[in-house]
C-alpha cells in the first residue's frame, strides 16, 4: 500500500502516485533532476562481415558517469564487452547468431555495494519465410540461465536489486507489405 505525501520543492514518486508541493497525481511520471549528469566514455569494435551472412565482431565500451563529478551512478555498468558471431545456415537464407556479453557490476542506489559482474549468452536463428515479405526469428536469451540482478530506486525498499529474467525463449514474426 502507498500513501499520499507531500514534500515541498521536490518531486517524490512512489508507485502509482507522484507528489509535488502542488499535490499528487495518479499518473506515474519520471522527471529529470536539477543536477547535471556528467558522462565520459569510449567504444571500440573490430568487425568482419562476409558476403553470405557471416559476421564476427568484438566490441568494448567504457563509461563513467556522475552528478557533478565522475564518481559513478547507480545501475550503470562501467565496462561492457561483447563477442558476436553469425553464420549462414546452408542455402536456406537463415542465419544462426551467437552473442556473448560481459557486463561489470552495477552500483546500487545507496552506494553500499555493486551487483556481481555477469556473463550472458544469446542464441538466435533468423530468416525469411517469404522473401521480402515475412521474416522470422527464434532464439534463447541468457542461454546459461545466469542469475542477474539490477539496482532499483528507493521506492521499492527494502529491495535494493530485482532479479532479471533467466533463460528466456522467444519467437518473432514480421510481415512487410
Amino acid at each position: 500500500a502507498y500513501e499520499d505525501y507531500k514534500v515541498t520543492g521536490v518531486q517524490t514518486c512512489a508507485l502509482p502516485i507522484c507528489c509535488t508541493d502542488a499535490g499528487c497525481d495518479e499518473v506515474l511520471q519520471y522527471q529529470n533532476l536539477g543536477d547535471k549528469l556528467l558522462t565520459l566514455g569510449a567504444e571500440a569494435e573490430l568487425r568482419r562481415e562476409w558476403r553470405h551472412g557471416g559476421l564476427f565482431a568484438l566490441s568494448y565500451a567504457w563509461q563513467r558517469s556522475g552528478y557533478g563529478n565522475l564518481d559513478g551512478i547507480a545501475n550503470s555498468p562501467e565496462h561492457l564487452v561483447a563477442l558476436k558471431h553469425a553464420v549462414a545456415l546452408g542455402r536456406s537464407g537463415a542465419t544462426l547468431a551467437n552473442v556473448l556479453r560481459a557486463e561489470s557490476g552495477r552500483e546500487v542506489v545507496d552506494g553500499s555495494h555493486k551487483t556481481p559482474a555477469v556473463f550472458l549468452w544469446d542464441l538466435t536463428v533468423t530468416g525469411d519465410a517469404v522473401p521480402g515479405h515475412l521474416t522470422y526469428g527464434l532464439g534463447v536469451r541468457n542461454l546459461t540461465d545466469a542469475r542477474v540482478e539490477h539496482p532499483v530506486s528507493p521506492e521499492l525498499a527494502p529491495l535494493d536489486t530485482v532479479p532479471q529474467p533467466g533463460r528466456t525463449a522467444f519467437a518473432t514474426l514480421t510481415a512487410t507489405y
